[in-house]
């Protein structure tokens, strides 16, 4: 893309388990629990970027960001 001037939409999705390889985690299946929260979650990114696009970075930013 030549760059880092385009917006993302990140959905965290916290650490692999000590002595896991991250490339194994990132793409392994979502176990029982993930998989009840996805509607959930994918709900929650439409809807900030929605505000996005709607109400600006800053206020999706203010609204959807978790500290920590």
């Amino acid at each position: 893309m030549g760059g880092n001037s385009f917006l993302r939409l990140k959905v965290g999705i916290g650490r692999p388990p000590q002595g896991m390889d991250s490339a194994d985690y990132v793409l392994d299946v979502f176990d029982r629990t993930e998989q009840s929260l996805l509607d959930q979650i994918l709900s929650q990114a439409a809807e900030s970027l929605k505000v996005v696009l709607l109400e600006g970075l800053q206020k999706a930013m203010n609204q959807f960001q978790k500290k920590g």
